[in-house]
């Protein structure tokens, strides 16, 4: 049968059980195209993962964003405006929830005298301009610690163990990677001290690479231009080059080695 331009709209809150008959009678009577049906089953899997239990462990958060990345590109492909709208949405939530329970999640337990002292002298371990509210307590710390790209060895090989990152360490460099985001460092030396030289990044699908060049290097978004050099909060300068890639954000801070 020719396809005849009916299509799904977007999830709504309703039973899956009545979004599975619908989908059901619409293949039957074939008036879905290819790309609507590749949207279709690849949101619905999306759907079940972004609203299931699980997303309160950031592996669960991991997963969903995983399979909003395979729903996003065809959904836009077959031109389903609301579909695209709503897992832009959850992503963009997905992807700051999976921030905050990276590090709740490997924060110790402090007792009222060290909280209030981590309150007024801030936290080093995490990187200046950012906060966080202890554990959901209403105690808010400021982040006094150096950006990601002026982190040393020593400080981002313990900075990604400490939020769940594969950190693989050899020589003057680093990987760090967790899901699809990736860090690849290459350092001065093999030395705890050893400087940065180099970020290779890939950043989390759905962020734009001026979002993801903010947080790793404490600048004003609005400020940065491609190819431009790059001002870090600490006033270091840093060469900015990006990589081609269609699902996310990659680009280059510093001087790479061949």
């Amino acid at each position: 049968m020719a396809w005849i331009g009916c299509r799904l709209s977007a999830f709504k809150p309703v039973t899956n059980t009545a979004f599975l008959v619908l989908a059901g009678l619409l293949m039957l009577v074939g008036c879905e195209s290819e790309d609507t049906k590749g949207c279709r089953e690849k949101y619905l899997n999306a759907h079940g993962l972004i609203n299931g239990p699980d997303t309160k462990s950031i592996e669960g958060v991991e997963s969903a964003l995983e399979a909003i990345t395979t729903a996003l590109p065809l959904c836009k492909k077959a031109n389903m405006h609301k579909e695209v709208a709503e897992l832009e949405k959850a992503q963009r939530t997905l992807q700051s929830n999976a921030g905050v329970l990276r590090s709740q999640g490997t924060r110790k337990n402090l007792t009222p005298e060290e909280l209030d002292k981590l309150v007024k002298e801030g936290d080093p371990s995490c990187p200046k301009g950012q906060s966080f509210d202890y554990k959901k307590t209403g105690k808010i710390v400021k982040c006094t610690g150096p950006q990601l790209v002026g982190f040393n060895r020593g400080q981002a090989e313990e900075y990604f163990k400490n939020r769940g990152f594969r950190v693989k360490a050899e020589g003057a460099s680093l990987n760090a990677e967790f899901g699809p985001e990736s860090y690849h460092y290459e350092f001065s030396g093999a030395d705890a001290n050893a400087k940065t030289q180099c970020l290779k990044v890939l950043a989390m699908p759905g962020m734009s690479w001026e979002e993801s060049v903010s947080r790793v290097a404490g600048v004003n978004p609005a400020l940065l231009k491609k190819g431009a050099t790059v001002r870090a909060e600490d006033g270091s300068k840093w060469p900015l080059a990006h990589t081609e890639n269609e699902k996310q954000p990659a680009y280059t801070l510093g001087k790479c080695r061949e």
